[in-house]
């Protein structure tokens, strides 16, 4: 980018802006749920893969061990999911929804589906699926850069 643009014409820019925003928007509708940012990623990663170890999950939600455990701890104590040992391997956990979880997460699929009418309002399809391939590759550029 040349140095003459102003910075506010950076994608970095307006990605942060973005980011900011559904922060805010997604969070007012989460605490309606009792739920809070991160948790939403959490419950839908466990909604693919009910049963998966911590391990699993911190790798899929690209946090550390610790924070996961931490949001497991909240999630357990509130009686959304359950931990369970592996049957072949005792030192390792699973993780499962309860029933009370699983009914979160219907409410979750329902803010979701809101938020997404929100951020795609007046896109077309063809718009939706540009704009999810074009994030992908940003998450991907961002995943494969070393820190």
């Amino acid at each position: 980018m040349s140095s003459k643009l102003p910075i506010t014409s950076a994608v970095s820019y307006t990605l942060v802006r973005v980011a900011r925003l559904y922060r805010a928007h997604s969070e007012a509708l989460l605490r309606a749920h009792d739920l809070h940012p991160g948790q939403e990623m959490f419950l839908m990663s466990l909604w693919q893969e009910e049963g998966a170890t911590q391990t699993d999950l911190a790798a899929e939600l690209h946090v550390q061990p610790a924070t996961l455990t931490n949001m497991l701890n909240r999630l357990t104590e509130v009686g959304m999911i359950e931990r369970r040992p592996d049957l072949a391997d005792g030192r390792v956990w699973r993780i499962y929804f309860t029933p009370m979880g699983r009914a979160t997460f219907e409410n979750l699929r329902a803010v979701w589906n809101e938020m997404e009418l929100y951020v795609t309002a007046g896109m077309t399809a063809n718009e939706k699926r540009s704009l999810q391939q074009l994030l992908a590759r940003v998450e991907h550029n961002l995943h494969t850069r070393q820190l």
